[in-house]
């Protein structure tokens, strides 16, 4: 595959998973130190922070794994990578409330923009392939 080629390369495929594995470790060695710290209490939240980021690696290599499907563009993604952020802060906020014995609805407020974001992700994802087919029609002619 081209430089520049419309399809996921191996190498931004790799550099891509690496990033989702280093940050989902770096999450659940987080939430051990904190549940180690937390005094014997522990937080399912805290524990399982890290599955938001292992979740979306697993549907990134099964989505970028079929070469046919057109990468996603800057819009699908980034609301993508918003989505995922959000989700893990959500489960990470939650976790040291919990730790902690405080409720807030923040936490939710949060949880709540991060579906907004993954569905953003979802619409746009074919849009922008349309768009971009189109794009390409019309350069062509």
């Amino acid at each position: 595959i081209k430089k520049g080629a419309p399809y996921m390369t191996d190498k931004k495929r790799f550099r891509a998973l690496l990033w989702y594995s280093a940050l989902s470790m770096f999450v659940l060695v987080f939430g051990m130190v904190y549940t180690h710290f937390g005094h014997g209490v522990s937080s399912d939240h805290m524990t399982f922070a890290f599955l938001p980021l292992q979740i979306t690696a697993f549907v990134y290599l099964l989505f970028t794994a079929y070469e046919k499907l057109p990468r996603p563009e800057r819009f699908s993604s980034t609301f993508l990578a918003f989505a995922v952020a959000g989700f893990t802060l959500t489960r990470i906020t939650k976790g040291i409330l919990q730790i902690a014995g405080a409720y807030s609805d923040y936490d939710n407020i949060l949880y709540i923009a991060a579906i907004v974001c993954l569905a953003l992700a979802v619409v746009l994802y074919p849009v922008e392939i349309v768009l971009k087919k189109r794009s390409s029609a019309h350069s062509e002619e």
